[in-house]
């Protein structure tokens, strides 16, 4: 589920990227959005396998960080589009960043619980 809310977007947004008409936009976004909330799945439930006692923390170190990157990304993507002199360029970046994204998931994810309680005596 996590890679598919990864890769799937990517795909989504180069068809968004080669749309010809609004219609067909709005539908490529729409795919965009609809299977990204594949990776809230599997985001959401990991914290949950890895360390249940600390789950509420971990999550909220996540969002904290998750929110900050939102952010930056917002006024980032205002002073790349200005950059750059179109949007396009951006929707491959984010493409690139969702391949990149589903890369390392694959490759460093794991559901291993880690026991923080053990004493390393």
């Amino acid at each position: 589920m996590q890679s598919i809310g990864f890769l799937g977007p990517a795909v989504a947004l180069l068809g968004l990227i080669a749309a010809k008409t609004p219609a067909i936009a709005s539908a490529w976004l729409a795919v965009a959005v609809g299977l990204k909330s594949f990776s809230h799945s599997g985001f959401l439930v990991n914290f949950q396998e890895i360390a249940p006692q600390y789950a509420g923390v971990l999550h909220g170190m996540s969002n904290t960080a998750g929110t900050f990157a939102a952010i930056i990304g917002t006024v980032g993507a205002g002073f790349f589009v200005e950059m750059i002199g179109s949007f396009r360029g951006f929707l491959l970046l984010t493409s690139f960043l969702y391949f990149l994204s589903a890369l390392i998931w694959l490759t460093f994810a794991t559901g291993e619980r880690v026991n923080f309680d053990e004493s390393s005596k």
